[in-house]
């Protein structure tokens, strides 16, 4: 059975890897957020109804190009209607021995946004939830 890790509160560091043994719950809401970058290759879950987990990035600019500091290459999954909020996504890329996936199921909603972000052999999957794309 995989680590399970509550966060009722924000969390702030430099850079966050989220190891493919670990799910984080949202069970009280809140916030994951990032000064330089969050790379998920666990489980982030929004499960408990009526409360909203936000995986806020910030940008950075390589060659040019905005792009964001989050790099989903685990499960980011919004059900039960709770809700998941993705700011400056980078990628939704599969890892080396994980598979990506952004799923809204039943009664979840999840809304990624991110300048220039990309899907790059992952998932994108509206099970019965809502599911906004925005960004570039």
């Amino acid at each position: 059975m995989p680590a399970s890790l509550e966060l009722p509160l924000a969390v702030d560091v430099d850079v966050l890897t989220i190891a493919s043994n670990m799910t984080i719950h949202g069970t009280q809401g809140g916030q994951i957020g990032l000064g330089r970058g969050l790379v998920n290759q666990g489980t982030i879950l929004a499960d408990t109804a009526g409360k909203t987990l936000t995986i806020s990035g910030s940008t950075q600019t390589v060659s040019g190009v905005t792009v964001g500091t989050f790099e989903n290459q685990g499960t980011v999954r919004a059900t039960n209607g709770a809700t998941v909020t993705i700011t400056n996504l980078d990628k939704n890329k599969n890892g080396a021995s994980t598979t990506a996936v952004l799923q809204a199921d039943t009664g979840g909603t999840m809304s990624v946004s991110g300048p220039n972000w990309s899907n790059v052999g992952g998932s994108i999957v509206e099970n019965g939830g809502s599911l906004t794309l925005g960004g570039t």
